[in-house]
């Protein structure tokens, strides 16, 4: 996170630029360059309209490392779209995927 504030500090233009930008771009992302993305744009306070609708439409958990799928569900959280519904689906699906693959596993 620090690493993140000091990129706004230092790149207050870069941070304007990606601001104007990534709104035309981000639908073409991959699954995990979009999750990864949300947590950039979450740490960076980025908060767009055109943003937050393709992240409500477009983001996936599965497939994402336990790290970043925490990362992902804090920052959609912070971002305000975590209410919507498809997200909400999303989430509770893949914590009972990921709790129940965890229940499955034997202990060592």
């Amino acid at each position: 996170a620090f690493a993140y504030a000091q990129f706004y500090l230092v790149f207050p233009g870069l941070v304007s630029s990606l601001r104007w930008r990534l709104p035309q771009c981000a639908h073409e992302l991959p699954p995990t360059r979009l999750a990864e993305l949300v947590v950039s744009c979450s740490r960076l306070q980025v908060v767009d309209d055109g943003l937050q609708t393709i992240f409500a439409r477009q983001l996936e958990f599965r497939g994402l490392s336990s790290p970043l799928f925490g990362q992902v569900a804090r920052s959609t959280a912070s971002l305000g779209i975590s209410t919507a519904p498809r997200l909400q689906n999303l989430l509770l699906e893949e914590c009972q995927a990921r709790l129940m693959a965890q229940h499955q596993q034997p202990e060592s």
